[in-house]
């Protein structure tokens, strides 16, 4: 996240914009992180019947 704030931030020179990169990040890391929870307990639950 960092490298593409700095590199889109240098290349438009927009810093006043940019920094919608780092709530975007956030909720795309809650969203991933919530999708492998949910991913890794139907797993384990699915294990019990086999």
């Amino acid at each position: 996240t960092t490298a593409i704030y700095l590199a889109w931030s240098f290349w438009t020179m927009s810093w006043d914009i940019t920094w919608i990169v780092w709530p975007v990040a956030g909720v795309l890391f809650a969203a991933l992180l919530g999708v492998v929870k949910m991913v890794l307990k139907n797993d384990s639950e699915t294990q019990h019947y086999i």
